[in-house]
């Protein structure tokens, strides 16, 4: 610290070998072919790095920039990333279980932090493009999931100023706050809260619904508990088919046995529908295995009807 604050100007190093260490989850990045540079300014330092980063035989290119003002004692960080496999970063602050995702991200990060490690606020715009999501045992293909967001660091909260995505067939853009409660743990996540809005939404969920349904749009509150897989859907708002649907759930995804079959979901939903449905569109929003006697006798036998 001394020497920066006495006769320090500026360094440069090129070609140089940067190594970054995990200890908990043992991972390492290694970039061979790094610049990186320190030079002392009017208010304080700046500081830039660039490179290539191998993550395991993944190549990713990295390109950051920071501000360091004596005055206030506040870091500035950019950082911009392309291609990095977001799986292996989730793993390596969150452990094996949270690499859901298999595919490359791309964006820009802007934190703000004390000298004493303490955030004071961070933007991150991102874009995943062609891949997986791992859903239970399910393996989706994503086409893209881009987003804007704000991490508020005091709650643990993200507020979404934008996420679009194309997901399994699944399309949309939502906006609203995601908060995470980590128990005190900050690699163990112990449930995740959410208040969302969407519009322009496509749900097609494969195997539950008879095909796509668009949504014009759509308001959730809930939250989703990881440790036993338990989903609260508190207040669920949707506007489709030239009718509203007010409705609240409940989930429990059951974990199965090793080497045994997977366990059904436990599905519990209360709901109110404002408007006339005919039996055709009433069967686009009927759930292929939910009260399956009574889909099938109106599929079968109720040709036409106002309901």
């Amino acid at each position: 610290r001394g020497f920066l604050d006495g006769a320090f100007k500026s360094a440069e190093m090129s070609n140089a070998e940067i190594t970054f260490y995990d200890e908990a989850s043992g991972r390492s990045w290694r970039s061979e072919n790094a610049s990186v540079s320190l030079t002392r300014t009017n208010s304080g330092l700046s500081a830039s790095v660039a490179g290539d980063v191998d993550l395991g035989g993944e190549f990713a290119g990295l390109q950051g920039s920071a501000q360091y003002t004596e005055q206030s004692g506040i870091v500035s960080v950019e950082l911009n990333g392309e291609n990095f496999p977001i799986g292996d970063i989730l793993t390596t602050f969150y452990g094996d279980p949270a690499a859901v995702i298999e595919a490359p991200v791309s964006g820009k990060a802007v934190i703000a932090f004390t000298t004493q490690g303490e955030v004071l606020s961070s933007r991150f715009s991102a874009q995943i493009d062609q891949g997986f999501v791992n859903i239970g045992e399910a393996r989706v293909a994503v086409n893209y999931i881009k987003w804007d967001t704000v991490f508020n660091p005091d709650d643990n909260q993200f507020e979404i100023d934008e996420l679009a995505y194309e997901v399994g067939g699944n399309k949309g853009v939502i906006a609203g706050d995601v908060g995470v409660d980590f128990a005190g743990d900050a690699r163990t996540p112990e449930s995740v809260s959410f208040s969302l809005s969407g519009r322009e939404l496509v749900a097609a969920a494969q195997g539950f619904l008879p095909g796509p349904v668009a949504i014009a749009e759509a308001r959730i509150v809930g939250a989703y508990r990881i440790p036993d897989r338990r989903v609260a859907l508190n207040s669920i708002d949707l506007s489709l088919l030239d009718i509203a649907i007010a409705a609240d759930a409940a989930m429990v995804f059951p974990r199965a046995a090793d080497g045994a079959p997977a366990l059904s979901p436990e599905v519990k939903v209360n709901l109110t529908v404002d408007g006339e449905l005919d039996p055709k569109r009433l069967l686009r929003i009927w759930p292929l295995s939910v009260a399956m006697g009574g889909r099938d006798w109106v599929e079968a036998r109720m040709e036409g009807a106002v309901i």
